[in-house]
């Protein structure tokens, strides 16, 4: 058993202790961060890891086991998921099942500065495969048309979701 749902029957149950919280590591920033989400390359300032260096960086967080969860990509879930990176380790995996545009950051891009619309690269037929757990993340805006259509879209995807046999955790952010 993973050991996040251990820790999620335990408070089921009401058996959990202080020490059983869940930690979730977030690797899924090159949806959003593009060519900087893996980091900084260490004493340097003008340069960032390459996409091999981040995937190594996940693999070697799934085998330490510190974490209950590795959030990625489904592109990077899929290279691991392959590798037999999960198979057997405590590590359960999820992916980002929705992208919003508030997310996006592309150069020279201002997406950031408009109201989230709704928008998914995941295909939940294709996620099942790899992984039965995932990010749906929504952003309020202060706009009752947008927020109703954010609303919306979450309300469409729960209703897949649950078709689909896909559990998820979802992340609000304030306007």
């Amino acid at each position: 058993m993973k050991s996040l749902d251990e820790k999620l029957n335990k408070i089921r149950t009401n058996t959990y202790k202080p020490t059983d919280f869940i930690i979730a590591d977030a690797k899924d920033g090159e949806l959003g961060g593009g060519a900087q989400a893996p980091g900084p390359k260490k004493g340097e300032t003008s340069s960032y890891k390459c996409y091999a260096e981040y995937l190594q960086a996940m693999r070697e967080m799934v085998k330490s086991g510190l974490v209950d969860v590795m959030l990625m990509s489904a592109y990077s879930a899929e290279i691991l998921f392959q590798e037999g990176c999960f198979s057997k380790s405590p590590v359960t995996t999820a992916v980002r099942l929705n992208d919003t545009t508030d997310i996006w950051g592309l150069r020279g891009s201002n997406y950031n500065s408009f109201p989230s619309k709704n928008f998914r690269t995941a295909s939940l037929d294709r996620v099942k495969e790899i992984a039965d757990l995932g990010l749906y993340s929504i952003t309020f805006s202060n706009n009752v048309e947008k927020d109703v259509a954010s609303l919306q879209g979450l309300k469409d995807f729960q209703v897949e979701a649950v078709e689909k046999g896909i559990r998820y955790f979802l992340e609000v952010f304030n306007p």
